[in-house]
Order: structure tokens, then C-alpha cells, then sequence
């Protein structure tokens, strides 16, 4: 188990308030978990675990680390002491608690995201058949109309990211 005493502008601190707020890699690493929360809300559930480990790996690549506090406590400062002096020691909390803890950070606000997404998507959908069929019954039949035949047919999701082509958010 190795001890760092030493925290870099890309090590990821654990934890939900005080430094954890303000280091640059934890912003970096909210960000890019941010630009990836409508690609895991709306993936495949076996494609989940893919993207997690991506951003793990994309802050690895970089020299981030994923921090916690040896003693369990929450640092308020990057001051390397603790209140009684002795240096404040951390550890890598690995590969897959970090996987585990980037699922979380991904599935954070997700109810209301798929939320939002469903209404964005209120527009009714008319089958391809319709289209045709009415298109040409107004032609037939020599039919103007404001009636739009232009059906919404939606696509396959080709929103697949590479989180290391965000490198230059870090």
C-alpha cells in the first residue's frame, strides 16, 4: 500500500466538500463526467461500466490518482499537516472503487436528466409508411396542406465519446 504525501494539480479527491471542491482535477473530472451523463443515462446497461472506466482511465492517463485520506477525514486544505502537526497521508483508492464511485457521479441527476430528455422528445412520431402514404394521397388527389409530411424518424445513438479526446479539459 503506498502512501502519497504529495497531492498533483490532476489527483482526484475524494470526498464531497472542502478540498474536494476546489482541486483542479476533481473539477476536470466533474466536467468530464458532466459531458457524459446523457450518454450513460441513455446506454445500454452493459455499456455503462465501458464509460466509467473510460473516465477513470482518461484521469489515469493524465497522472490523476483517485485520493482518500488514510486517517478517514475530510481535509479542508491542502496544507499538508494535519491539527496536530504530522503530515496528512493519502492512498489510491484503486481501479474499481473508482470505476464504482464514477458510476455513482454518472447516475447523479439522472432521473431528472431522462426526464428532460423525454420532454425535448414530445414530438409525435409519424411512421414512415404514413409519410408515404399520405404524401402521395395529397398529390393524387392535388391536396395542399400545412400539414408537414416530414416524419421525425429517429436515429440510433451515435453519440459514442472518447473520453481521452477530452484530455484538453484537464
Amino acid at each position: 500500500l503506498e502512501t502519497i504525501t504529495q497531492i498533483n494539480d490532476n489527483d482526484i479527491i475524494c470526498g464531497r466538500k472542502g478540498v474536494a471542491l476546489k482541486q483542479p482535477g476533481n473539477l476536470a473530472y466533474r466536467k468530464i463526467v458532466g459531458l457524459n451523463k446523457e450518454l450513460y443515462a441513455t446506454c445500454r446497461k452493459n455499456e455503462k461500466l465501458r464509460v466509467s472506466k473510460s473516465i477513470v482511465a482518461a484521469m489515469r492517463d493524465v497522472g490523476g490518482r483517485f485520493l482518500e485520506r488514510v486517517d478517514g477525514k475530510t481535509s479542508t486544505s491542502l496544507v499538508g499537516q494535519d491539527e496536530a502537526g504530522r503530515p496528512i497521508v493519502w492512498r489510491d483508492i484503486g481501479d474499481k472503487r473508482a470505476v464504482e464511485k464514477t458510476s455513482q457521479a454518472l447516475r447523479e441527476g439522472q432521473p431528472k436528466l431522462l426526464k428532460e430528455l423525454a420532454r425535448k422528445q414530445t414530438r409525435p412520431m409519424i411512421p414512415p409508411q404514413a409519410y408515404y402514404y399520405n404524401a402521395a394521397a395529397a398529390a393524387a388527389m392535388n391536396v395542399t396542406t400545412n400539414y408537414p409530411y416530414t416524419p421525425y424518424i429517429p436515429q440510433p445513438a451515435t453519440h459514442r465519446y472518447d473520453v481521452s479526446a477530452l484530455s484538453h479539459l484537464l
